[in-house]
């Protein structure tokens, strides 16, 4: 829409160029030219009030879908802090770009903290060798199911035994942009 509006106001400028051309040539002109260009200036006129009239409900309707975008972004965020799974959004170089509070209880920090860190920071030193072999597999599928991992927070004494679920984000290209890390706790069997 924006490109048939400009489209009609550059005719509309080379129109008005016109009549002041036609205007300035026939400066003893008659009565009837004179009616003519004023038409045509009315004409011009009225076309300038459509496409203003245009542009206002254009803009409106872009209100509407940002109010809209906002109120999803505002539910997407309540979802993603009120899961009771510990989420993580890294970048492809996996680093941590967004952290649920499960995941910030997990790890016993609090959500800056984690941002911006890499996640193989939160690895046990013994299985990252391993955890970068397995990422270099991410590529080739969808999604990583029940991939057992070891982490520790900087505070905690004892790593944390996980399942991880670990799903590519793809953008409209289709390529990937992210990853969505779901990382559950194993509980431990108490032994009596």
């Amino acid at each position: 829409m924006n490109d048939s509006v400009f489209n009609r106001f550059e005719d509309l400028q080379k129109r008005l160029t016109e009549l002041r051309e036609s205007a300035d040539c026939e400066k003893n002109g008659s009565d009837e030219l004179i009616e003519h260009i004023l038409g045509d200036l009315q004409r011009v006129l009225d076309e300038l009030r459509v496409v203003e009239e245009e542009l206002r409900i254009q803009s409106d309707e872009l209100m509407v879908a940002r109010k809209m975008g906002d109120e999803q972004r505002r539910r997407y965020t309540e979802l993603f802090d009120l899961s009771p799974g510990g989420h993580l959004v890294t970048d492809m170089s996996y680093n941590i770009r967004e952290a649920n509070e499960a995941a910030c209880s997990m790890f016993q920090v609090n959500r800056e903290f984690l941002l911006g860190k890499p996640l193989i920071s939160l690895i046990v030193n013994k299985q990252r060798k391993d955890f970068e072999a397995r990422l270099s597999q991410i590529g080739d599928v969808a999604k990583i199911v029940n991939w057992k991992i070891a982490f520790k927070g900087p505070n905690q004494t004892e790593p944390i035994q996980t399942s991880l679920t670990v799903a590519l984000i793809r953008d409209e290209k289709d390529r990937p942009s992210g990853i969505r890390w779901l990382i559950q706790p194993i509980e431990r069997k108490k032994t009596a």
